[in-house]
């Protein structure tokens, strides 16, 4: 238990390793520490935290078994205190059926989950910052993605489609029920890239007065019907980085202050249209340009 760290390339290319154990005092896994280890089927960890700090293991994406305390993971709780999951900590790992992530994660890594074929269930706190590309890709089996907040989603900033569970499990959960409207809480000004991508059980979406730009493929199912802004003036200011990024593209009818927005008369004081403005504003009929 003396030893807190295994070098970089310090047990790599070994064949004949099956399993390792890891004791609690473990501080450091490179990612090629056991590079081209590809026999190791099992890892053996006092607790989840351990396993946090030495997920390099898994470089290689062969393990069959990750005993926690003498048990098969199946069901991970990441607890409070773990700040990051490392890149390909789970890939490949079949056994895993549900995932809740601490408040305290900050960082998921590339391709972290992927291929976990029997994972059914995310959940999320509010806190995770990044979630690295390809994290979820080939997850076939997930269903639901649980989060306490609709700002738990949009705070995080996904590298890819992948990134995002709801692309794949398409059912989302806010704080337990299915979200049928999702309404941005204020003070969010960004919705990032690939935020709602996928998500196919809300109608409508009501954005708030401070919302100042929407990434890439922010939505992409056509499950959503309605949106709603406070105010034209709040709508001419949004940057809408491409045509995927207004929800409009999908959307039937555009609310301007509780209002269906079918007449456009530029506010005063309004030089600009930003690119894709009204793009997809099929409920747009007259435009009055004054002087």
């Amino acid at each position: 238990e003396t030893i807190t760290e295994i070098p970089v390339y310090g047990l790599y290319n070994i064949k004949s390793i099956k399993s390792v154990t890891f004791h609690s005092g473990i501080t450091t896994v490179h990612n090629h520490s056991f590079n081209s280890c590809t026999n190791i089927k099992e890892v053996y960890v006092p607790d989840i935290g351990t396993y946090a700090r030495v997920g390099a293991v898994n470089q290689s994406s062969t393990l069959d078994t990750i005993y926690v305390d003498g048990e098969p993971l199946v069901n991970l709780v990441v607890p409070e205190g773990v700040t990051e999951l490392p890149a390909k900590i789970f890939k490949n790992y079949k056994k895993l059926e549900s995932a809740t992530i601490s408040a305290s994660v900050k960082s998921i890594g590339d391709s972290a989950f992927e291929g976990c074929t029997n994972l059914k269930t995310i959940t999320m706190a509010y806190g995770i910052e990044s979630i690295g590309q390809k994290c979820f890709e080939n997850c076939i089996t997930l269903e639901a993605v649980n989060v306490d907040s609709i700002a738990t989603l949009v705070n995080i900033k996904f590298k890819d489609m992948s990134s995002n569970p709801v692309t794949l499990a398409k059912n989302l959960y806010v704080g337990g029920e299915i979200a049928a409207d999702i309404v941005v809480p204020e003070g969010v000004t960004v919705i990032n890239n690939y935020a709602f991508a996928g998500c196919n059980t809300f109608k409508t979406l009501v954005l708030p007065s401070s919302l100042e730009k929407i990434g890439v493929n922010a939505f992409t199912d056509e499950s959503l019907e309605k949106v709603y802004a406070p105010s034209l003036e709040m709508w001419l200011e949004i940057d809408f980085e491409d045509k995927t990024s207004n929800p409009m593209a999908y959307a039937e009818e555009l609310y301007i202050n509780n209002e269906l927005f079918e007449e456009l008369r530029m506010p005063e004081g309004v030089s600009v249209v930003k690119p894709y403005a009204f793009y997809g504003c099929d409920s747009l009929r007259k435009i009055i340009i004054t002087k």
